[in-house]
């Protein structure tokens, strides 16, 4: 519900708030971030460990990113490009997420080719 008139929301899942620089970001836009989305949560128990078991992996760690609605990040299809200036951050923010979510579960043999990832997609 709006908390004073000049509130406008676009259809997007984003409010413009005329009385604040920063859009309210809701639960349907791809940048939302749950309480629980952080840096050391885990999507999935099975760690890749060799390329044997990436298939497994890959597919259960995807199932995941669909249930957090972050799938987008690894298929390109949230780039930062299609977001305006303005949520920028907020997207840095969401890819640093799920780099992390990728580095928990990843063997630490493995970690050196995702830590200097800068954007999920290339991981």
């Amino acid at each position: 519900m709006p908390n004073n008139v000049a509130d406008e929301e676009s259809g997007d899942g984003v409010r413009n708030m005329n009385t604040t620089a920063f859009p309210v970001i809701y639960h349907n836009h791809p940048l939302f971030l749950q309480p629980t989305d952080t840096p050391d949560s885990s999507l999935i128990s099975l760690q890749l460990t060799r390329s044997e078991n990436y298939t497994l992996w890959s597919r259960s760690f995807r199932i995941g990113l669909v249930g957090r609605s972050k799938i987008g990040f690894a298929d390109g299809r949230f780039s930062k490009s299609k977001f305006e200036p303005e949520l920028h951050d907020q997207w840095e923010k969401c890819n640093a997420i799920v780099l992390s979510w990728i580095m928990n579960v990843v063997r630490p043999g493995l970690l050196s080719s995702v830590i200097y990832a800068s954007d999920t997609r290339k991981v």
